[in-house]
């Protein structure tokens, strides 16, 4: 992941990019309109900028920059839902909104996909239980849990997004320090785990040895994460 700063508009853009592993390299069973799965199935890849302002104005112009989808940070940012809510509202493509969660817990995952996002990331994954219960909350049944509640989903995706849903909702799983790189390919056998990141920084950051100590190689840890993102 690239990251540039601007100092004009205080905001940071990170650039991600995901590569079609997972899937096999076919034209789509389906259409989705989820553009960023279609691009994955399609043996593409895709790229992504990382929004932390509530300014619309600036989301409406990546939106419109060229990203195939937008990584909204609410993990390390104050933005709220409400917030994000508009932001989506008011440009809701052509990238589509990808949102890091806080936190696996049901509360944060289902306002992430009542306000629209069809993309949830999920931090700090170490256990296998933490994502089956974030797919849990994602997808409506009879696939997982989600609720009927009201959002702003229909407007933005069309009337039929009920049934569509669980289609189009892609789960993206951090792996961001050892243990989740022990299960990281438990992680991906997932079938509603489209994606695993390792989280470069945090890992590094948990994982930095106390002044005076030695430094430990993480090598083996490293190749785990990268082979199971080729798959």
């Amino acid at each position: 992941m690239k990251a540039r700063t601007s100092a004009r508009s205080g905001y940071l853009v990170s650039l991600a990019v995901i590569v079609a592993t997972t899937f096999p390299a076919a034209a789509p069973a389906q259409e989705y309109f989820n553009t960023v799965k279609a691009k994955l199935e399609a043996g593409g890849q895709v790229v992504g900028g990382t929004v932390t302002t509530p300014d619309v104005n600036v989301y409406c112009a990546m939106a419109s920059a060229g990203f195939d989808f937008l990584w909204i940070e609410m993990q390390h940012s104050p933005l709220t839902y409400s917030e994000v809510a508009t932001m989506i509202r008011a440009c809701p493509g052509p990238a589509i909104p990808f949102i890091r969660v806080p936190d696996a817990t049901e509360g944060d995952i289902q306002k992430a996909v009542d306000i629209g996002a069809l993309g949830v990331i999920v931090p700090m994954v170490d256990t296998v239980e933490k994502i089956e219960n974030a797919i849990t909350f994602a997808m409506y049944p009879p696939l997982g849990k989600r609720s009927q509640g009201g959002g702003q989903y229909g407007a933005l995706w069309g009337r039929n997004y009920r049934q569509q849903a669980n289609d189009n909702i892609m789960m993206v799983a951090m792996i961001e320090n050892p243990q989740g790189v022990e299960i990281v390919d438990e992680i991906a056998a997932l079938e509603h785990c489209r994606r695993d990141f390792r989280g470069e920084l945090g890992f590094e950051q948990l994982h930095r040895p106390a002044p005076g100590r030695p430094r430990l190689r993480g090598d083996h840890h490293a190749h785990q994460g990268r082979d199971a993102g080729r798959r």
